[in-house]
This record gives C-alpha cells, sequence and structure tokens, in this order.
C-alpha cells in the first residue's frame, strides 16, 4: 500500500476519504495512460497540463498522479519548462 500523498487536503474529511477509495482502481490505469504518453514524448517530456490535455483528464487527477509517479521515480524533471494554457510556466519531466 502506497502512503496517501493527498492525505493533507482531504485531512481525514469521509466524503473525501470515500471518494478516493472510489477513484482507486483508476489510479493505476490514470498512471500506465501518462507514462506511455511520456515514453512516446521521449526527450521533449511531458507537463502537467499538457498530460491533462491530451489525455483528457481533469486536473486534480493528473496532478495527483505525477506527484505519485515524481515520488515513485518513474517521472524525473528536467530544466525545461513550458508555458500552461492559463499562461503559467511548468516544469517538463521525462521518464526516468
Amino acid at each position: 500500500m502506497t502512503t496517501d500523498i493527498t492525505q493533507n487536503y482531504h485531512r481525514g474529511n469521509p466524503e473525501s476519504r470515500a471518494a478516493k477509495e472510489l477513484s482507486r482502481h483508476n489510479t493505476e490505469r490514470d498512471r500506465a495512460r501518462i507514462l506511455r504518453l511520456a515514453g512516446v514524448r521521449g526527450a521533449a517530456g511531458l507537463t502537467c497540463d499538457e498530460a491533462e490535455r491530451l489525455l483528457g483528464l481533469s486536473h486534480q487527477t493528473c496532478s495527483a498522479r505525477f506527484s505519485e509517479l515524481k515520488r515513485d521515480k518513474l517521472l524525473v524533471p528536467t530544466q525545461l519548462r513550458r508555458p500552461t494554457r492559463s499562461g503559467a510556466q511548468a516544469r517538463v519531466m521525462i521518464i526516468a
């Protein structure tokens, strides 16, 4: 069992915990989709915002999966940054 990296956000809220349990079956699927996309992109890498757009994931889902993949050292940051749809700069990640 992995550590819940979103624990600080839901702080034991029963509705948040229940929602997390319902979505658990999608977690591994979404992680695999992000890793496949990052693999296809190769050295060009991938930002979370790009993955959201290309895979049709919500920001909350994609951001959580990116955090897990970084924690598990499956995605690693590069020195590159690219603008998001809102104009902010986002770190480009590649497969470890």
